[in-house]
């Protein structure tokens, strides 16, 4: 083992915690991922999460790591956070949660958002990057106000889930800019909480963290914290921020040119750009970056691998008792089955959207479809339909960001998805784009790390050190003839959507009316 200082880098995501210990130059000492907690659908298109399962999912991993490295307490120099984004958690002043949070995927605010359409027209996207939709925090804030007032006047704060293990860290309510960006209440341009779209929604702005740079510190552990974890009361903590946004820089996505597809239970994909770029359609948005000079453009993130884990739980039970069986990861017997189905699925089609759409445009009645079915396909077509999906989306993004000026020369590939060899090369031939696998492959987590480290002074800068550190485990190449089957099926992926957006509506409409039995 390397001697110390060493940084720890944790990542909150929407099923579980990972958290990895890394030495100053990058080597992972040990890292730790903690049990799954769930995602509660009260209804159809809503989404909750309990706090309390973040918080112990991060003692649980910090515990777990102090134990397995044998290191001691007083040799970790810094921590760094990545979180799932776009979260309404409201909080007490002593940091304790009103009702569960309601987080990314819930997309029960449609209304709220209509009205903010009509009432502020472009502005929202004009000041902040973002398409006015229910994915977002301030279209939640209106909703609990309307439906639940009286603990709407009982919150102190509205934050993000990175922002409440910072505060549950440290005392203090603080965000940084990627997850402020996420809000619909921050000036993109400007990098502060925009009075005017505060006052025109009239969501006080004294009910939101103190923003601040990715690296910046937050504060210290608190002496009850480190007794319950292990850790040393003093730790500096910094602010981290959105799992996605700082990921590009685990990934070493940090210049123009390359894109970062964090595919999880979401798929966000991410480019870094010098300036502010503001899509005219209103598709791509413009999010706040973990280096405090750069943005990046983003597209938020359909469902993705929450599509294949619908497919294991619902259909997929011969190959997890399989798995059990063999003690091995239940998606490698699925990937294996999906690479005995050529590319193409024999023409069958899945429309990836079965929680709503955000390219080609954003559209909450959007829902999942196969297209093609016939009674020759098996489960194994379905599954890999479900990859091609995916990769078809990411073309999808790739294609508009270009439209914007950026030319893509490389796809970095994270979140537990980018574990599958097979869905790597179905989204190198779909998208023509070689995709590189980084060494660590827990990007947010690392890039935790990076900024602990910045923010300890243990590194000079963020882009510097995530050129010198992340290192490309493995390349997969586009194959000309495979891209090419590919191409006819992605036109047909995107007429599909048109074809059936009435129908979208519809379905969204009668799904809203009924509760699932």
């Amino acid at each position: 083992m390397t001697n110390g200082p060493y940084l720890l880098g944790i990542d909150v995501g929407t099923t579980a915690v990972k958290t990895l210990l890394c030495d100053i130059n990058g080597k992972v000492i040990s890292k730790i991922t903690s049990e799954s907690y769930p995602v509660v659908h009260p209804k159809p298109g809503w989404a909750e999460q309990n706090p309390g399962d973040w918080w112990e999912a991060v003692k649980f991993t910090v515990k777990g790591i102090l134990k397995a490295s044998r290191i001691k307490a007083d040799e970790i120099a810094g921590i760094g956070f990545g979180s799932h984004t776009d979260g309404c958690t409201p909080v007490t002043k002593n940091g304790k949660p009103l009702r569960p949070s309601m987080i990314w995927m819930d997309r029960r605010a449609i209304v709220e958002c209509k009205e903010l359409k009509e009432k502020l027209g472009t502005k929202i996207f004009e000041i902040t990057g973002l398409a006015c939709d229910p994915y977002h925090v301030a279209p939640k804030i209106l909703w609990f106000r309307k439906n639940q007032p009286t603990l709407y006047d009982a919150t102190y704060k509205f934050l993000n889930p990175g922002d409440f293990i910072v505060y549950k860290f440290t005392g203090n309510f603080m965000t940084d800019y990627t997850l402020a960006s996420c809000t619909m209440l921050f000036d993109i341009k400007r990098k502060k909480w925009s009075e005017e779209l505060s006052e025109l929604m009239e969501i006080p702005i004294d009910k939101l963290p103190n923003v601040g740079p990715s690296a910046s510190i937050a504060g210290e552990v608190l002496k009850e914290v480190a007794e319950e974890t292990g850790l040393k009361k003093g730790t500096p903590v910094v602010i981290g921020g959105g799992d996605e946004e700082i990921g590009v820089i685990g990934a070493g996505a940090t210049e123009p040119g390359y894109i970062c597809d964090i595919t999880g239970m979401a798929e966000p994909i991410l480019v870094t750009v010098d300036k502010p770029i503001f899509d005219p359609k209103q598709v791509i948005e413009l999010h706040g970056h973990g280096a405090p000079d750069k943005w990046i453009l983003e597209s938020p993130g359909i469902v993705s691998g929450g599509n294949y884990r619908w497919f294991r739980d619902q259909l997929g039970s011969l190959e997890v008792q399989t798995a059990k069986k063999l003690r091995v990861d239940s998606y490698s017997i699925l990937d294996a089955k999906a690479a005995t189905i050529s590319a193409g699925s024999n023409g069958l089609i899945f429309l990836p959207f079965t929680m709503g759409s955000i390219t080609p445009e954003w559209n909450p009645h959007a829902r999942g479809v196969f297209i093609g079915l016939t009674l020759s396909h098996t489960r194994e077509y379905l599954a890999r339909a479900i990859l091609e999906g995916s990769a078809y989306y990411l073309r999808d993004v790739i294609e508009r960001v270009e439209e914007l000026g950026m030319r893509i020369k490389e796809i970095r590939a994270a979140g537990g998805g980018a574990k599958s060899k097979l869905w790597r090369q179905i989204k190198a031939d779909v998208t023509n784009k070689p995709v590189a696998l980084p060494e660590v492959e827990d990007v947010s987590a690392f890039a935790g790390v990076i900024l602990a480290g910045v923010g300890t002074k243990l590194y000079k800068d963020i882009e510097g050190t995530a050129r010198e550190l992340v290192k490309v485990r493995e390349l997969s190449k586009p194959r000309k003839k495979t891209h090419e089957i590919y191409d006819q099926l992605y036109e047909i992926y995107k007429q599909s959507y048109w074809n059936l957006k009435d129908v979208f509506k519809e379905i969204a409409r009668f799904q809203e009316k009924r509760k699932p039995s």
